[in-house]
């Protein structure tokens, strides 16, 4: 009984008039996906835990969706054609044109073509008051900015005034999100400039809103159950606060190799949970399926309930490839007279400072208290599963050599000491560092590295800041060394901003990257007056880390992006930009044994938007199914959208309702979705 009221989910729907046959739903073209295991079976719900709302706006448009033109695969390359089902590249990467797939639609059932992708281009990024002068980061190359145009109704261009060899992977990643998720049919009315005013004007006031550009964004987000998706599970129940429930997308545009439509699972059911008891809940098994929430600490646990609790682990590569990240601040600010900043200034610009620092942890003893052993010292470098593994840079200084500590700094002139046998800066007075900590990245390694750099004389002291404290004294320059995460040195070229000055998070050469970030190679107004820009010296090695960033950049062949940014490693093997303790530990993915079609391998990043890119929509359930109770509930929300109440309501809320003509037959259309 189960089984059969499993089975006609969709199926049901279609005899009864509510829903178009599949073909109709999927078009002629939709993406074709395997799992690991091979094709699967449907049903199920998918019990994912969060900490709060504010966790799903990490989750949902994204890492549990990935709907963009193209995706990386579970190892990042290749990267795999998605919405877009190809592409062309010119010879010299300043060209790119996609093809989207032909029958496509939005969850209302509305088609999906390029004016969609146009109206983001025409309507988001060109309208003043959408994005007041910005230029999306997908866009941008050097100082100068490319353009979309449509060449049909399923075929779009970019064009770049200079090659952009790394386009592909930017679309793959976190810049490419918005171009596949604004249906501008639906959007359209509650434009600012475009839009309905009268509609505009009721959801200021029902929903208490200023200007009408808070409407526009107020509307434009996946919990509202009217805004159509590309999504495999939406939001058909408005609800403010958490349990939240996600359906299949009925018409989502992936099929298994027997033409089956994808996802496998029924819906996504979030629940709160704080993020002690999201661990506690994993060692009890009670947890389906859980990518984020569990951490290394709670490894052993973990392996000692498996059996009794039918559960499994899987280990992936963290592209992140450290976890405790410290950075000295290199662009440390200091007025005249300050004598204390100054000397710290100086120093933490000195490499040899920074290698003896390095040399002086005891990385297999942080290792074993901290990572349970799962993980190997090494400084924060592609691993040797990563096309750009360099070896000089993974062992830099890695080695416990307190003795050679010391020596590099005496020969920096630290060889005056205080009365309570710390170190003095060279001109005697006392020094006193601080080490900036947040709660995410864990204060036991700080009191551990601190103590092993008061064995060689350098007082340094642990301190966790609150999250915003944090960033205001690293946007001032005024932190002496900050902990953080690395962030995707699998593939440094994505974002390399470890290696270098690229980023707001480059807390070691903060002012460096402003002033890049601002245009600053090129001599543009704004790296000139930007107030807390600083251009590095012409012939410095922090401006020639990002002289061969942008030639990389340039580049359109793989093989010669490997080779170029090498400099770049090799660089910060010698210059120790930052200091880590070890490479990641695998990220540990607790799911119960019923669940198939989880890789073994995979590469878990920020960057390749995981676990998206593990494919998804092909996990199903093995011997598992929901109650006809769980499954009427996903039925009528299919039937009928709950939507916001501050909303106006539509003419239907109902799915789109397609007909199948008379006498029609078709094999694809009596295939269960």
């Amino acid at each position: 009984m189960v089984a059969q009221a499993r089975i006609a989910l969709l199926s049901e729907l279609v005899r009864e008039g509510s829903l178009p046959p599949l073909e109709e739903r999927i078009g002629p073209e939709p993406v074709v996906m395997e799992g690991v295991e091979g094709n699967g079976r449907y049903g199920g719900t998918w019990l994912y835990y969060v900490s709060g709302m504010g966790s799903l706006w990490g989750l949902v448009p994204n890492r549990l969706s990935y709907t963009f033109l193209v995706r990386w695969s579970h190892a990042g390359y290749p990267i795999v054609p998605h919405v877009a089902r190809g592409w062309e590249v010119n010879e010299d990467g300043t060209e790119y044109t996609f093809f989207l797939r032909r029958g496509m639609r939005w969850s209302d059932g509305h088609p999906f073509t390029a004016d969609d992708i146009m109206y983001w281009y025409e309507h988001e990024v060109k309208d003043p008051v959408i994005m007041g002068g910005r230029i999306p980061e997908i866009l941008r190359i050097q100082d100068q900015v490319g353009t979309i145009e449509k060449v049909d109704a399923f075929t779009i261009r970019f064009r770049f005034p200079v090659p952009n060899g790394l386009f592909l992977e930017r679309l793959a990643s976190f810049p490419g999100m918005d171009l596949t998720d604004r249906p501008a049919h639906y959007l359209s009315r509650f434009h600012p400039t475009i839009g309905d005013p009268e509609l505009i004007a009721s959801v200021m006031q029902s929903a208490n809103l200023q200007r009408p550009r808070q409407v526009y964004f107020y509307v434009r987000t996946f919990l509202n159950p009217e805004m159509p998706s590309l999504r495999p599970w939406i939001v058909r129940t408005h609800k403010r606060n958490l349990p939240l429930t996600m359906v299949r997308n009925p018409y989502y545009f992936a099929v298994d190799t027997e033409g089956r439509q994808l996802p496998y699972l029924d819906r996504i059911f979030f629940e709160d949970k704080s993020p002690d008891l999201i661990a506690v809940n994993a060692m009890q098994g009670n947890v389906v399926l859980q990518t984020s929430g569990v951490e290394v600490g709670q490894y052993s646990l973990l392996m000692e309930n498996l059996e009794r609790n039918r559960m499994q682990l899987r280990h992936w590569m963290m592209g992140e490839r450290s976890i405790f990240l410290i950075q000295p601040n290199q662009n440390r600010r200091f007025t005249p007279g300050d004598r204390e900043a100054e000397n710290k200034y100086h120093l933490l610009r000195e490499p040899r400072f920074r290698q003896a620092l390095s040399l002086a942890i005891h990385r297999e003893n942080v290792i074993r208290a901290e990572y349970n052993g799962l993980a190997e010292p090494a400084q924060a470098a592609p691993p040797r599963d990563s096309p750009f593994f360099t070896p000089e840079l993974y062992y830099a200084f890695v080695e416990y050599d307190p003795d050679r500590a010391n020596a590099l700094l005496d020969e920096l002139g630290l060889d005056r000491r205080d009365r309570q046998g710390f170190r003095t800066f060279a001109d005697g007075s006392r020094m006193h560092f601080f080490l900036n900590v947040v709660g995410r990245t864990g204060g036991g390694a700080a009191q551990t590295i601190t103590d092993y750099w008061e064995q060689i004389g350098i007082r340094v002291t642990a301190r966790e800041r609150s999250g915003n404290l944090f960033r205001v004294e690293t946007d001032a320059r005024i932190h002496d060394f900050n902990v953080w995460s690395g962030n995707g040195e699998f593939l440094p070229i994505l974002e390399p901003r470890m290696f270098v000055p690229s980023s707001t998070h480059s807390d070691w050469a903060r002012g460096y990257a402003n002033w890049f970030l601002a245009g600053g190679l090129f001599d543009t107004e704004e790296s000139r007056e930007h107030p807390g820009a600083i251009a590095p010296h012409p012939d410095s090695t922090y401006r020639r880390t990002m002289e061969v960033f942008e030639h990389t950049r340039a580049t359109i062949a793989f093989d010669e992006k490997v080779e170029i940014f090498r400099e770049n490693l090799l660089l910060a093997a010698e210059n120790l930009w930052t200091i880590s303790v070890s490479n990641s530990p695998p990220r540990i993915i607790p799911l119960r044994d019923f669940v198939r079609n989880v890789p073994e391998r995979a590469v878990y990043s920020w960057d390749f938007i995981s676990p998206g890119n593990t494919g998804i929509e092909t996990y199903f359930f093995d011997g598992q199914a929901d109650t006809p109770a769980v499954i009427n509930a996903m039925l009528a929300e299919l039937r009928t959208i709950t939507p916001m109440r501050t909303l106006p309501r539509r003419h239907s809320n109902a799915l789109r309702i397609r007909h199948r003509p008379a006498g029609a037959h078709s094999h694809l259309g009596q295939l269960l979705a």
